[in-house]
């Protein structure tokens, strides 16, 4: 019994047959949404730590959180939409290229935003709280990642395009 349990023990800490890794990634995001002849454009920063593991050949795996807080907000007359801060959980799948240095990527996303109206005219602030499904593309090139997004469900007029960097 003592056997078994040290081998169960060791087979926790032993490396598994596939790399595996964490990834970090910071930038600035542009979330625009057109809801009947309404468009809105608002920035936010954003931050992801992503477990990427690689199971054989030149696609990798990740799974990753994202978190984005709003830092330009967008105004029609007296009302200010606010983008507060949005979570986000993804699959990405990521294609290495042929260059060493460039790399594809998609992503499915569950997205979760939470819009914030205020007035200047009346003083008060509604909260909208959106949920849905997302799927994006995008690039990477020596860190440097360029993606779109578009969402589908409660968030279907929204879509986002992001510039960062991954290390």
């Amino acid at each position: 019994m003592k056997k078994i349990t040290i081998l169960a023990l060791l087979s926790l800490f032993a490396m598994p047959a596939f790399a595996q890794e964490l990834n970090y990634e910071i930038g600035y995001t542009s979330v625009s949404a057109d809801d009947s002849g309404l468009s809105i454009d608002l920035g936010a920063i954003y931050g992801s730590i992503g477990y990427e593991w690689r199971e054989s050949g030149n696609y990798t795996n990740e799974a990753e959180g994202v978190v984005l807080f709003g830092v330009t907000d967008d105004s029609f007359g007296s009302v200010t939409i606010e983008l507060n801060p949005t979570i986000e959980v993804a699959y990405r799948g990521t294609w290495d290229s042929s260059s060493p240095d460039l790399k594809f990527f998609w992503r499915a996303a569950y997205t979760r935003i939470v819009l914030e109206a205020s007035s200047s005219f009346g003083g008060g602030s509604e909260d909208a709280d959106e949920t849905g499904f997302g799927l994006g593309v995008g690039a990477e090139w020596q860190g440097f990642t360029l993606g779109y997004n578009q969402y589908f469900g409660d968030l279907e007029d929204f879509s986002r395009i992001n510039i960062g960097y991954r290390f």
